[in-house]
């Protein structure tokens, strides 16, 4: 009877022993599994790169930037004044006149002069006396622009505020401002009529047209449709090389009907402004473009009249 029970105490130590060896190998397999994990951990933390923080960095892309073309490249801005002369932004970020024939360029303004001033365009007049800035430019259409111009004098380095009346208004802005092909003349394009001025100094401006209704009848300045179907241009008008005759465009929209659309633009409004474009449609009336001749050889005294389109131009001219 002692030995059965001694059998049965001896099957219970057997039986005791695996279960305390199993649970020795689960406990040192954690121990590897968590010393691996931790190889792996130590390892990715040591090799990861460290953060370098957000992609975009310092102020960001406004969307104005990206509709007036503040982001496009600046590419080559000189124009030529005459065969051999081209006038240009120089390194120095001042004006300056080159002579293609010898390489030579002379300094017109220098950059301080540029930067206080800030012109967005600039031109030389023909005689090479003054140069005409344009500031303040507000975009109307593709072509099209408003500004206030100043012309400047290259032998006194002063400036002039740019005016079809000098006696009412001290700098307004116009639709267009440039030089006669000779000499320092200026036409000058305001509320859609023309002037003119014989030169800086001079003290009156002379009205060449006098039928302009904003947004229905325009004088010089193509409506909208010429401006960004046909002539791809703000300007209408051509003058002779001896800046006494002056061609130009008269556009009428009377009969062209209104197209109302959002209008986003600067406005700090939360909804948009509507606005309304005379803009034709298929089956619809089309501006009515007429040319004029003006004589300017006696500005006290101009005379206009109308032309005939040339046969080359007539298909654009619709009556």
């Amino acid at each position: 009877m002692a030995d059965h029970d001694n059998i049965y105490d001896d099957e219970e130590l057997v039986s005791t022993n695996p279960n305390q060896r199993n649970w020795r190998g689960i406990l040192i397999a954690l121990l590897v599994i968590i010393a691996v994990l931790a190889l792996i951990v130590t390892s990715v933390a040591l090799l990861t790169p460290p953060d370098e923080g957000p992609r975009i960095r310092g102020t960001r892309v406004k969307l104005s930037e990206v509709l007036y073309g503040e982001l496009s490249p600046l590419l080559f801005n000189g124009t030529w004044v005459s065969n051999r002369h081209i006038c240009y932004r120089d390194t120095w970020g001042g004006i300056s006149l080159l002579d293609a024939a010898n390489t030579s360029s002379q300094s017109l303004m220098p950059n301080e002069t540029f930067r206080r001033l800030a012109p967005a365009k600039f031109s030389l007049s023909p005689d090479r006396k003054y140069l005409l800035l344009a500031q303040n430019v507000k975009k109307l259409f593709r072509y099209s622009y408003l500004a206030q111009y100043i012309v400047y004098d290259l032998s006194t380095r002063e400036t002039i505020q740019l005016t079809p009346h000098p006696e009412k208004e001290t700098h307004p802005y116009l639709l267009l401002a440039q030089w006669t092909p000779r000499g320092h003349g200026l036409i000058m394009i305001q509320d859609y009529d023309i002037y003119y001025r014989t030169g800086p100094l001079s003290n009156i401006g002379y009205r060449v047209t006098n039928t302009s209704i904003p947004g229905i009848l325009s004088n010089g300045l193509p409506d909208w449709l010429y401006e960004e179907e046909i002539l791809h241009s703000a300007e209408a008008i051509w003058m002779s090389k001896d800046s006494h005759m002056l061609l130009y465009a008269s556009f009428d929209d009377s009969l062209v009907k209104e197209m109302r659309s959002s209008w986003y633009g600067d406005s700090k409004s939360l909804y948009p402004d509507i606005r309304s474009l005379r803009y034709p449609k298929p089956d619809t009336p089309n501006p009515t473009v007429t040319l004029y001749i003006a004589d300017l050889a006696d500005p006290r005294n101009i005379h206009t009249k109308e032309v005939k389109p040339p046969p080359i131009i007539e298909h654009i001219c619709c009556r």
